[in-house]
């Protein structure tokens, strides 16, 4: 029961702000454990939840107390995933490592213990054994959020891996279905390696999603203006001209209009 109770809580332990010291509710969620607390002082998994809440609410000291205190009422090895979350919030990567290295030991299929430590490994450099954790996330990971394969990517362009940080975007696709920002991000890795062509088909696959909006179709005449296909590319920034132009002006708008006056420039 505790090991399904902490899984429901893996999500919101990860994304939570580190320094959002009063964020909503915080005091209320405290209220009800320390009611509950007083009434089952020898309770494991309350101590757990509560420092969960001291943790996303950047309270280490407090929480560290709370999992030290669960460490005592129950398997230890059950708070080790919360403490690997609180180290690694508080930099201190070598203790995170070990207790989310110490769980996964434990418990080899949880998505959220790998996906944290390749988060430690990452902020220390240690890329090759962040993308591996990472893959494994993707694998036992049902729907994995689209920042992971965005973050396995940019890791592997960095170690000079560009058709391997490709794939990963495409796999990211295959499994989630067509996700802009990670077809942005392919589009951009196609472009660095030139391939002009296979930038414009990726393009092409957000006409829909994105509704043929301006900055798409600003986007197209940029990749087309690549392959000096000036036409093309002058009549895609005609049309996103007139629809900014007939939007009403804000600053966004404003600096569309301006960068396609700058590129039109270059369709002459």
């Amino acid at each position: 029961m505790l090991l399904m109770f902490s899984r429901l809580m893996l999500c919101a332990a990860l994304v939570a702000a580190p320094d959002s010291h009063a964020h909503a509710g915080m005091q209320d969620q405290l209220n009800r454990i320390n009611r509950a607390i007083v009434e089952r002082p020898s309770e494991q998994t309350l101590y757990i939840q509560r420092g969960m809440i001291y943790s996303n609410g950047a309270h280490y000291s407090e929480a560290l107390a709370d999992y030290r205190q669960a460490e005592k009422l129950g398997a230890p090895i059950l708070v080790a995933y919360e403490l690997g979350v609180l180290f690694y919030r508080m930099k201190d990567y070598d203790q995170a490592t070990d207790n989310l290295s110490k769980y996964l030991r434990q418990f080899p299929a949880s998505a959220a213990a790998y996906e944290a430590r390749s988060r430690v490994y990452r902020d220390t450099g240690d890329h090759q054994r962040a993308i591996a954790d990472l893959k494994k996330y993707f694998e036992l990971q049902g729907a994995p959020h689209p920042g992971n394969y965005l973050a396995a990517a940019d890791m592997l362009e960095e170690m000079g891996q560009t058709d391997a940080a490709l794939a990963t975007l495409d796999q990211g696709m295959e499994k989630l279905g067509l996700t802009p920002q990670l077809q942005r991000r392919a589009i951009t890795l196609e472009m660095q390696r030139q391939q002009s062509d296979k930038a414009i088909a990726r393009l092409e696959t957000l006409r829909k999603p994105l509704q043929e909006s301006p900055s798409w179709k600003i986007e197209m005449a940029e990749l087309l203006l690549q392959q000096q296909r000036l036409l093309e590319a002058d009549e895609f920034l005609r049309q996103a001209q007139e629809e900014l132009t007939a939007l009403r002006p804000t600053p966004a708008r404003l600096e569309l209009l301006q960068r396609v006056e700058t590129l039109q420039q270059l369709t002459q």
